[in-house]
């Protein structure tokens, strides 16, 4: 399968940067440089072309060309973290870039959070913080679970806390373009809460529009201090990232602190959780 799209000879440089964070084969020629990311060989010709070849192109990349576009900034974006992980709550974060700091924002690095180390999500937070406006949604383990108690559906608790930062961003800036990464397959639960806005919706959202990667970076950046001080405050216990670890982890938590304070560092929805609650 080959595709071929073409971009401004300006936006060449900015393409080659974005495509080196995936930290791939990279090789420069006469007339090109070559990436091979995931079995996908992309050619970025000096003329302006870029050339996918491979058996199946993903569509995140095609859409991270729309990253090197300065137009791709308008909008309202919004994306969470944390939900994946069982240490943690959640923080769901709306952001919002002022025409005057397009070129700015540029300099920076804005992809996807999940690309970046914790360092590099602190360093960008710090450089673009003070020009972009959000709205978060910052709960700690506590709140996420008493919320979810309530709820017990996390892809409604999502629509809700999504709406509530995206309305009222929208409230204070008068932008209507509303850009969500899509977490459930149901389109309707976005679709319903912004049905007087202009929204987009899509997956890879967080890796093909630059509003949605700077919530993304905001939202990794204030749930890395949540686990900081959840580190402070339970210093015998290493608050690893993810879902992937061995329940000793937990058993160890429990031994350390008690059962009952669970539901202050961790999501008592996961299986992981509720296997220990049960059998310790």
């Amino acid at each position: 399968m080959t595709h071929t799209i073409s971009i401004d000879k300006s936006q060449i440089q900015s393409a080659i940067e974005i495509l080196q964070q995936y930290n791939s084969f990279y090789k420069e020629f006469d007339y090109f440089v070559q990436f091979k990311i995931n079995g996908v060989n992309i050619n970025i010709y000096n003329s302006g072309s870029i050339v996918f070849q491979g058996k199946i192109i993903p569509d995140d990349l095609f859409g991270l060309i729309k990253l090197i576009n300065s137009d791709d900034f308008i909008g309202i974006g919004i994306d969470e973290s944390g939900k994946g992980d069982v240490f943690g709550g959640i923080v769901v974060v709306a952001s919002f870039v002022k025409k005057e700091y397009y070129q700015i924002l540029k300099k920076n690095l804005i992809v996807d959070s999940k690309r970046l180390n914790d360092k590099k999500i602190i360093d960008i937070y710090n450089n673009i913080s003070n020009l972009v406006d959000f709205e978060i949604a910052n709960l700690m383990p506590y709140e996420f679970n008493t919320l979810y108690e309530k709820y017990n559906n996390i892809n409604i608790l999502l629509a809700d806390l999504f709406y509530q930062v995206g309305s009222k961003l929208s409230n204070k800036t008068g932008e209507k373009k509303i850009i969500c990464d899509q977490f459930s397959q149901n389109k309707t639960l976005l679709a319903q809460k912004f049905q007087h806005y202009d929204l987009i919706q899509e997956h890879y959202a967080d890796k093909i529009y630059k509003p949605v990667s700077i919530s993304s970076i905001i939202a990794r950046y204030f749930f890395l201090e949540q686990l900081n001080r959840l580190k402070k405050k339970y210093p015998n216990i290493k608050f690893l990232k993810g879902a992937n670890f061995s329940k000793q982890i937990l058993l160890d938590f429990i031994k350390n602190y008690g059962e009952e304070e669970l539901i202050n560092v961790s999501k008592i929805n996961f299986k992981t959780v509720k296997s220990i609650i049960y059998v310790s």
